[in-house]
């Protein structure tokens, strides 16, 4: 609805959207499936997606102890200093991810003294995203494969997969294969 409501406003203002951002149109499936509930069309074929129990789990406990926590912190007699905290430690710990894994681990975009990685690294552990190289393996995927069947967090499949869902699900047959051909051996060689 929302990519409807975008072709509409880009028509009415006389432009035009790129290719790539229209949506192709996919295939229903009919009730009584076998794969009905956890299948998507992925490059003309039908493929089998599994829920990762353990990932939902983690996600929902993390953010149950969020909620819980930001309900505590509510009632303590120095919340604005506690929340200006929250607030630094979570800018800092970003930069872990943002610096860290995506520009100087995955991208190459500048090189960083020993000290300054060691930083880096712990900051992105802070993040809870997995390990640096993951995280690296799984961005030059999406790079390479990008809005493909091979791409990790592909946004074809829709808005909540290519944020969300893609965590949530175990990897389909073609990102593993295709993460398996990108070549990480310099994150191996980092250190």
């Amino acid at each position: 609805m929302l990519l409807a409501a975008w072709q509409w406003a880009a028509w009415a203002a006389g432009g035009r959207l790129p290719h790539s951002a229209v949506r192709q149109p996919t295939t229903v499936l009919r009730r009584g499936s076998p794969a009905e509930s956890t299948s998507v069309l992925q490059c003309g074929q039908l493929t089998a997606m599994k829920t990762n129990k353990l990932m939902c789990m983690y996600m929902a406990l993390v953010h149950v102890a969020a909620f819980f926590g930001c309900a505590v912190l509510w009632r303590q007699p120095d919340f604005p200093h506690k929340l200006a905290e929250l607030i630094v430690w979570y800018l800092v710990t970003g930069l872990g991810i943002t610096a860290g894994c995506h520009r100087l681990w995955s991208h190459r975009s500048f090189q960083a003294k020993p000290p300054n990685r060691f930083v880096l690294m712990l900051l992105a552990s802070m993040c809870s995203q997995g390990s640096i190289y993951h995280w690296c393996r799984d961005h030059r995927t999406h790079h390479r494969h990008s809005d493909t069947c091979r791409d990790p967090h592909n946004s074809n499949r829709g808005f909540f997969y290519s944020h969300i869902g893609w965590l949530l699900l175990h990897k389909p047959s073609e990102v593993k294969s295709a993460g398996q051909q990108i070549d990480c051996s310099d994150l191996l060689d980092d250190w």
